[in-house]
């Protein structure tokens, strides 16, 4: 039996397209505060692949701490060392001994060996990108906690990617903006038709009719149904028992 996987507890989802990043940080906090206590709240961790847009939150989100998505980092080192997994594995030791000067050294070595121009510019890319995310890493020496890891890359195939990107299709910017949303609301667990019916029901009016009007539209259909009934060949002649039904349906909708 494998090891048992960790999972989040009472996960909630945003998403959408946001005109602005910090809308989206500031619904992130509103979100929090209505179900945290955010004054005795230690720390919050914020991980992602290490973008702008996600650093933004630091500015916004209390106590937040930034922890580099280590899946990110690997596709780096991946595509800057290939095979040569002494030296993945060399750099990858110097990482979690939080030592900048050994990664930096290892990684300047690699280039040096590199045999095209295509690998150094991987390695070289590979080098910026851990200094320019260096805080992110060293986040998992610093808090123990923060090497649970970071689920953010899971969430995003499962809930957006398997709708939105997967396969090839076109959207617009409205039409995936409602449909990142709507995920977003169906993984939260909301029921869409209901939330759906709700709208409605708040957006219609009440029909208001005048009695006038009712009125009227009785004596119309008096006058309609007498015309149809008095013509009807079946209510003419012998009495029969189909006559005596007709008869008697045609009472019953004079009365209306």
């Amino acid at each position: 039996m494998g090891k048992e996987r960790y999972r989040l507890k009472r996960p909630h989802y945003l998403a959408g397209i946001y005109a602005d990043t910090e809308d989206l940080w500031y619904e992130v906090l509103a979100y929090l505060d209505r179900n945290y206590d955010l004054e005795h709240v230690e720390r919050i961790f914020l991980g992602g692949d290490g973008d702008g847009w996600i650093k933004k939150g630091l500015q916004i989100l209390p106590k937040s701490v930034f922890v580099l998505d280590l899946f990110h980092l690997d596709k780096y080192l991946v595509a800057a060392l290939g095979r040569n997994t002494e030296a993945h594995r060399a750099v990858w030791a110097a990482l979690r001994a939080g030592d900048w000067p050994a990664v930096r050294a290892l990684l300047k070595e690699a280039e040096v060996g590199a045999t095209t121009p295509g690998q150094k510019k991987a390695i070289r890319e590979c080098r910026q990108y851990i200094r320019r995310n260096w805080d992110g890493i060293l986040a998992y020496r610093l808090y123990p906690e923060a090497n649970l890891g970071v689920s953010a890359e899971g969430h995003v195939s499962h809930i957006l990617s398997a709708r939105l990107s997967s396969r090839p299709s076109a959207w617009s910017r409205t039409g995936a903006d409602q449909m990142a949303r709507l995920r977003a609301l169906k993984a939260n667990g909301v029921n869409l038709r209901e939330r759906y019916l709700a709208q409605k029901r708040c957006q219609l009016n009440p029909l208001k009719v005048e009695k006038s009007a009712l009125d009227r539209e009785k004596q119309k259909l008096k006058r309609v149904v007498g015309e149809v009934f008095d013509n009807l060949p079946a209510l003419r002649g012998p009495v029969t028992q189909l006559r005596r039904v007709l008869k008697g349906i045609s009472r019953d909708l004079s009365l209306i």
